[in-house]
């Protein structure tokens, strides 16, 4: 290879050799602290859920003056 395939060829190798270094062989320090906090956070996320669907009221509760139901009635059951 002669001109800029050459050129080219070599400034890709070299980059990519630049990179296996001693010490260099793995994503670091700070991308550990990243994925920690974001599990921590992940943490406080999930218990404050956990106590907000405690106080949830799962059962349907029975309409107190046809309020919700939309058809006009007065909270009388449908015959």
């Amino acid at each position: 290879m002669t001109g800029a395939g050459a050129f080219l060829a070599d400034t890709m190798l070299a980059g990519s050799n630049m990179d296996l270094r001693p010490g260099t062989d793995g994503p670091g320090i700070i991308a550990f602290l990243i994925v920690a906090g974001l599990v921590l956070v992940c943490v406080f996320l999930y218990r404050s859920m956990r106590k907000h669907l405690r106080n949830v009221d799962f059962e349907n509760p029975t309409p107190s003056g046809g309020a919700g139901r939309g058809d006009g009635s007065a909270g009388s059951e449908p015959t």
